[in-house]
This record gives C-alpha cells, structure tokens and sequence, in this order.
C-alpha cells in the first residue's frame, strides 16, 4: 500500500478467487498519517470505498475480473472534501447506478505456477550468495569454553526442529494467536539473519542456521523475487509505501517474477516512511525488529515505527506484519526442508 501526500491514495491489492466474494471481502483497512481507508469487496462484484476523517464513501459499478484465478491490481484513489474518484490499474471506476455497465479489467496472462527449487537457472542467478555463504562459513569453527562442537547431524537435527517450530508457530500465529509472533520471528532470525555488511563475512554473533546448512553443499536458496522496474512517479512521492509483492515466495505468482537468492530478497526494501528517499526497512530487518520488540530475543522498551505502521494495516487474512511474517516463515519451512534433502541425497547427512 502507498499513500500520496495530500489526497491521492495508492493500494495495490489481491482479488479474491472466486469472484465475486460470496461475502463481504476486506481489501484494505488501515490509518496512516490521520487518514483511515477501507476497501470492501462485496458480493454483487462491486467495491465500496470509505475515507475518514471526510466521511466520504464511494460505491463503484460491478467488476469483471476477466480472470478465472486471482487477479493482483491497483487501486488509486482521489479524493477530497468535495470529492472522491477512485481508478481500477488506471480505469476510473463508475459510480453505482441501476443500469450501469460492468468495468471489465483487461484480459489476464496465465502465469505458470512454477516452483523456484526446480528452475533451471537457480544455482546461476544465486551464484553471488552462494560465493558469500563459502566465504562466510569458511573459518574452522572453534567451540566456546564449556561446549562442544555440534557434529553435522546434530546440526542437522537442530533444522529439522526449525521446521517443526516455524510450521507450529505459523500456524498458532494464523489461528488467531497473535502473541505468539514475535517467538516466529525469533525463530526466523535464528534461521537467516546476517549483520548488514558482513555478507561474505564471518560473525560470531551470528551463526544462522538455514544459510550455514546450505553452505555445507553450497546449495542456492531460490525463491522467486519480483523484477526490478522503474516506479511511477505517484509511488515515489507517497507518504508510506508498503511492497508486499517483495516477500520472497516459492511458487511464480507473477509474470515479472524471477529467481533470486534468499539472502538477496531478505535486503530488498519492503517498507519506505516518508517521500523517496525517505526511512527504509528491508524484510531481513523486520524481523529482527519484531524479534527484538515482541520477545523471543528481546523486550526492547522502545518499538518499531515500520512495525507500528503495519501493524495498523490489514485484509481479510490479518494485519500487514502478520501476513508478510507468515508468508516469509512458509518459505523458510519450504527451503529448510529443500536443503535437508538435497544434503542426504548427497550423502552428507542420513
């Protein structure tokens, strides 16, 4: 979600399948910078806009996806005392009268719903990272006073746990338990985290473990990444710009997708407070940020103005932080899990 300064609202937004809804479906709900936004889908197929604080609501005519699958979209949204306009990827929509024609989008491309594990081009595109993870784990590991090194199978073990905590957590997390949040994104840190600068570096406060299990036969971690295209100019100049389309994700869902590297999603920007340039977070720094803020790692007595924002955001499968963290956290389950059988099949672990 991006906001303009002043009174342009940009949204960009999921489609439910099938449609329409066969109940009310929430698009967006959330406040920033003083003003609360709502998008409802609703079941004859149109969309019901409301603006406050200006108590404006905005009906639209029926919709016609032209899609048998969900369609990704862009709301813009104009408004002001007097008035309130909002365009569909750049079709302005209709306000609802008896008779009014259906706004149609334009035909949709199927996208082939491929898996980045298997794409051909997977080891190529994460050659970079798979260099930085050999030089990062390269020094001999030396045991602290009182420990004792953990052989390959114990490691082993330790990211079969991963996973069954990730998929555990993730689930209490989707079942409404919110709490339980800022334990999945300890878990997550533990699993991928790196201090920024220290790529191809070696950190003794940061062993993590799902990078570490990969090196050991220097494995990529593909996942697909939405390619980088130049923003419209309304994007730069908004208020807050929220891309959730950056999480990295294991099946294509988009006809720009590529396959990066994990590591290189993880530092891609997800969040930008304030006009371009602005404050920015990568997906790597909100976890730990959440980890650090909710427990798990820490109770910190200050908290996360990117977290705050988001949190304050949501859809019809929960706020923003959730759904990125849950979604984040179901491909780290999927790689671990990757990783562990490409390690057997090549005789490293049992």
């Amino acid at each position: 979600m991006t906001e303009e300064k002043g009174n342009t609202l940009l949204f960009v937004a999921h489609l439910p399948h099938p449609w329409p809804p066969p109940t009310r479906y929430l698009l967006h709900r959330g406040q920033h910078d003083g003003v609360y936004v709502e998008l409802l889908a609703l079941t004859n197929g149109c969309i019901h806009v409301t603006i406050i604080p200006s108590t404006r609501s905005f009906l639209s005519q029926p919709i016609d996806v032209n899609s048998n699958a969900q369609r990704t979209v862009i709301f813009t949204i104009a408004h002001s005392d007097s008035e309130l306009k909002v365009y569909l990827s750049g079709q302005e929509l209709l306000p609802y009268s008896e008779g009014v024609g259906k706004a149609v989008l334009p035909p949709d491309n199927p996208v082939p719903r491929n898996l980045s594990l298997n794409d051909p081009n997977a080891s190529t595109n994460c050659q970079q990272w798979i260099q930085n993870r050999k030089s990062k784990f390269s020094r001999p590991s030396v045991a602290r006073p009182n420990r004792q090194l953990k052989a390959v199978e114990e490691q082993a073990s330790d990211l079969r746990a991963s996973i069954l905590r990730l998929r555990h957590l993730v689930e209490q997390v989707r079942s409404g338990k919110k709490f339980l949040l800022g334990t999945l994104a300890g878990e997550m840190r533990a699993s991928i985290y790196w201090f920024e600068g220290k790529d191809d570096k070696h950190e003794p406060q940061n062993n993590p473990l799902l990078l570490r299990m990969a090196n050991l036969a220097e494995l990529p971690l593909p996942v697909f990444v939405v390619s980088e295209i130049p923003e419209p100019p309304i994007v730069g100049t908004a208020i807050m710009h929220f891309d959730k389309s950056r999480a990295p994700r294991i099946e294509r869902l988009y006809g720009t997708d590529r396959v990066a590297d994990l590591q290189e999603s993880l530092v891609s920007t997800v969040i930008r407070l304030g006009p371009s340039p602005g404050e920015i977070k990568n997906a790597r720094d909100l976890i730990k940020e959440l980890a650090n803020t909710m427990g798990a790692s820490h109770y910190d007595h200050d908290a996360s103005d990117f977290l705050k924002v988001l949190q304050k955001m949501e859809t019809a499968q929960g706020d923003y932080i959730l759904v990125f963290m849950c979604q984040t956290a179901d491909v780290l389950i999927s790689l671990s899990e990757w990783v562990l059988s490409e390690l057997k099949t090549r005789n490293i672990i049992r």
